[in-house]
């Protein structure tokens, strides 16, 4: 019955395509590849409707990395379980450890391909929101200009540097989604949708809804890059004040420590010890 289960098939177009053949680069992906798609063939199978649709808004918050789709990610988690779960279980049970943490083990690795895409959702978010008001001012200058909106963002993602990755990915699929057919307000909804930041969702919801008001849109993308902006700096001045709270405590260790330091030989020598 397994053996009459077809693999998943391996994808060749569009950005999941591009994002496979730059993964193939590495020997090990290689190597796991077809044990992956085998295992998300048979996971296919299975009754996952819960589980399915929100692993894959997961891998497409973080840019559809691998060109994995949600089947195979859950089925590295299988492996992962399986492989490193089930030695360090092994090293636990060598070490009389209780079934507990041994439980706690194998739902770690299970997690770890979750965990790790998740961490490249926000990691992506923040560079697209880091990226983003940059952008939207070249775009504003190039429409001010005399460009319309397809050309303005054309010429945008040529002038934007190698610093700018994700930027430059999701305003190129912006741009191809605009050459199909899409209207700007589809486009850049769907942006929206991508992204794991919630800044960058209220950017899109603003040019969209002056979109459909008829506000002119160099005016709204200046406005809505200065927001940006100045979100970024009133975050930055929250997390510094949170920095200089959070370092309280490991000043006072440092503190006991250096009167420790300082006067420990004196009261050993005081005391007679």
């Amino acid at each position: 019955m397994l053996a009459g289960i077809v693999p998943l098939a391996s994808p060749r177009l569009g950005v999941r395509g591009r994002n496979r053949v730059a993964a193939r680069q590495s020997a090990s992906f290689r190597l796991l590849e077809p044990v992956c798609l085998t295992l998300g063939g048979w996971l296919r199978r299975l009754e996952l409707d819960r589980v399915r649709p929100v692993v894959a808004r997961l891998i497409c918050t973080a840019g559809e990395p691998e060109g994995v789709e949600a089947e195979e990610l859950l089925a590295r988690c299988l492996l992962s379980c399986m492989v490193v779960g089930g030695l360090g279980r092994m090293l636990l049970v060598q070490a009389d450890m209780s079934f507990n943490w041994q439980l706690a083990l194998l739902v770690l690795t299970l997690l770890i391909p979750l965990l790790q895409v998740r961490a490249t959702a926000k990691e992506r978010a923040k560079e697209l929101e880091r990226s983003l008001p940059s952008a939207m001012d070249l775009c504003a200058l190039c429409m001010g200009a005399g460009a319309d909106f397809p050309q303005a963002l054309r010429f945008s993602i040529q002038d934007l540097g190698a610093a700018h990755l994700v930027c430059l990915d999701e305003l190129g699929r912006v741009l191809d989604e605009l050459s199909l057919g899409r209207t700007r307000i589809q486009a850049l909804s769907a942006m929206g949708e991508r992204t794991d930041s919630h800044a960058v969702k209220e950017f899109v919801f603003a040019i969209c809804q002056s979109e459909e008001k008829g506000t002119p849109l160099v005016d709204a993308l200046t406005i809505q890059a200065s927001t940006l902006r100045q979100r970024r700096s009133v975050l930055a001045e929250e997390m510094a004040a949170k920095a200089a709270v959070k370092m309280m405590f490991p000043v006072m260790l440092m503190v006991v420590a250096i009167f420790l330091i300082v006067l420990g030989p004196m009261i050993v020598n005081g005391t007679g010890l």
